[in-house]
């Protein structure tokens, strides 16, 4: 499992690409909490430009276009 450690001993949080090295079984938790957390970040950005969306098109003008 290159990749895991730094080159100072360290353990390496940020790069999952050991997850390609590991058995599939091992790995799933990995991937199955990566899709979760990303399914929240997804599902939060929609309802928060939903309830961006709705009052500014609430405020919108309604102006008709002259017929010159």
């Amino acid at each position: 499992m290159t990749g895991v450690l730094c080159p100072g001993g360290g353990i390496d949080l940020e790069d999952s690409a050991f997850l390609r090295a590991l058995d599939p079984s091992a790995a799933m938790p990995f991937l199955e909490g990566y899709v979760t957390s990303m399914r929240i970040v997804f599902l939060t950005g929609a309802a928060v430009s939903l309830a961006a969306f709705a009052p500014a098109a609430w405020r919108v003008p309604d102006l008709t276009l002259s017929d010159e």
